[in-house]
């Protein structure tokens, strides 16, 4: 156990300087998203956050430099929520992306949405973000979802 901890230590130290950065910025403002959602109403975060509702779900066009950007703090808040001692979930993870995204402005939207399982009539919840054609955080197949909120 000691051994794989001290692996992916030695994995992140690797990193350049600017990464390292951006996965310490993930890290911290992942940890104040995940307090946020347990303990603020869901209006208060996007109110906080500063996200603004939108009617309809289409992402802007990005330049090359915005795209790798997208890339970088995606893989960024990857690293960051594999490390985090708290559950780092997808929505937590698309308010941290959200807020590095607005600081490196890069037009991003952020998407929630709702799946029901056919087997067992469960609802399930999904928030993800995406700049562009790249999908930052949430993974998986968006367009499973029902897309029941947006926000930029």
């Amino acid at each position: 156990m000691r051994m794989r901890i001290t692996a992916s230590f030695a994995a992140v130290r690797r990193k350049s300087r600017p990464e390292l950065f951006r996965i310490l910025a993930a890290w911290v403002i992942l940890g104040l998203s995940r307090a946020a959602v347990v303990f603020l109403p869901f209006e208060k975060i996007i109110g906080f956050v500063g996200l603004k509702s939108r009617v309809y779900p289409a992402t802007a066009l990005v330049t090359s430099w915005q795209r790798e950007m997208a890339r970088q703090i995606g893989l960024a808040i990857l690293t960051a929520a594999k490390y985090a001692p708290w559950r780092a979930n997808c929505l937590p993870q698309a308010i941290c992306a959200a807020i590095l995204l607005r600081i490196y402005k890069v037009p991003y939207v952020l998407f929630l949405g709702l799946l029901r399982e056919e087997e067992s009539g469960k609802v399930l919840a999904h928030a993800w973000t995406c700049a562009g054609d790249i999908t930052v955080t949430g993974g998986g197949d968006p367009r499973a979802y029902v897309i029941v909120g947006c926000f930029d």
